[in-house]
């Protein structure tokens, strides 16, 4: 079970019905100076010796969307407790994204690679995943968050 942790002030209810798709409540960010977002997921439910790739499921409110159109944010993981390190800076803009690629899913969702882990064992501990744009320069607004997908990642062999 993935737990989504959210410590700035969201809505979890949108006002139109194109944000709900497999859940019943997604996360809007309203207005605010800081953003952290945080998941985590108990390693043991996940298959040992798979590299895995995650991915933030978001989309941007056009007309409402503050802070994110030109500002990368930052990705970190942490695996068994083990510091987390900023794996990427990506913009979840996809007109500015031409390295890291923000993708258009079929539901009609954006997704973008936040990094990738390696469970070696699949022992006791979790895995914790975040988004961080902590810049207190400007207002951030207009994220929707569906979640974080854990995918195993194609090694090519």
């Amino acid at each position: 079970m993935l737990f989504i942790f959210i410590f700035m002030k969201f809505s979890l209810f949108c006002s139109y019905l194109e944000c709900f798709n497999r859940f019943s409540e997604v996360a809007e960010l309203k207005l605010v100076w800081w953003l952290e977002v945080k998941g985590m997921i108990d390693i043991r439910i996940l298959s040992s010796n798979t590299n895995y790739a995650a991915y933030r499921v978001f989309k941007l409110r056009n007309r409402r969307t503050i802070g994110f159109r030109h500002r990368a944010v930052g990705f970190h993981i942490n695996v068994g407790g083990i510091t987390s390190t900023e794996v990427r800076r990506v913009s979840l803009d996809p007109s500015q994204n031409e390295t890291q690629h923000v993708r258009e899913r079929e539901d009609r969702w954006m997704e973008v690679e936040m990094g990738e882990f390696f469970n070696e064992f699949g022992d006791d501990g979790t895995v914790q995943l975040s988004l961080r744009e902590v810049d207190t320069s400007y207002f951030k607004q207009g994220l929707i968050i569906e979640g974080i997908e854990l995918r195993p990642k194609d090694t090519g062999s």
